[in-house]
């Protein structure tokens, strides 16, 4: 999901960055789209985060920035870059409680906080055998595939699969493309290789 501008033309709205990282893909966005800074300047050419860090707020309708305290004392509504850019989930994104479903079935309890994970049986895992893409350092089989977030305590459990009832915030499937090959599309539509035709 990216942001339309049009939505908020002539209001007075700021976007918050609130780390370096959002902040370059926002000014990349303002570029994409025409945007210049009040002096005439690209964004490509500054994204001026340095001044305030995390509390940075871009004036997107006329070309300036300030912090995110000023832009609340003068009652700016203030938009958050995070809920638009396309972010890929990572395990720095994980939170306490957070339900963790292994590639060979098995569900964990995240608690990033201490650097762990649960297991039902209690047994105790390190953070560390966990990449950022939330493939596993050991095995395949350790891959986390799917993240449930618990909207209610009860769903932070192992009983009766409770936690399929929190918000599925993380799907490997979704953004894991299937590779084929021709012989096994052939065998699928029951002909041969040489019978197959991709079409542009």
């Amino acid at each position: 999901m990216k942001f339309d501008f049009e939505k908020y033309k002539g209001q007075k709205v700021a976007m918050h960055c609130k780390t370096e990282q959002e902040a370059i893909d926002f000014c990349n966005y303002m570029h994409e789209n025409g945007k210049r800074w009040f002096s005439g300047r690209t964004y490509k050419q500054a994204t001026n985060y340095s001044d305030y860090g995390s509390e940075t707020c871009y004036w997107f309708n006329n070309g300036t920035y300030a912090s995110r305290t000023y832009a609340i004392e003068e009652k700016i509504e203030i938009l958050e870059w995070s809920d638009y850019m396309n972010k890929v989930f990572t395990k720095s994104d994980l939170k306490n409680g957070d339900v963790l479903i292994k590639r060979n079935g098995c569900v964990e309890i995240a608690i990033p906080e201490t650097g762990i994970t649960i297991m039902e049986d209690g047994h105790i895992n390190e953070f560390i055998d966990i990449n950022e893409d939330l493939t596993s350092r050991i095995f395949d089989a350790f891959d986390i595939v799917k993240v449930y977030r618990p909207k209610e305590t009860y769903q932070c459990d192992f009983a009766n699969y409770y936690f399929t009832q929190g918000k599925l915030i993380f799907d490997r499937d979704v953004i894991e493309p299937i590779e084929v090959t021709l012989e096994e599309i052939a065998a699928l539509k029951g002909v041969s290789v040489d019978r197959i035709r991709i079409k542009d």
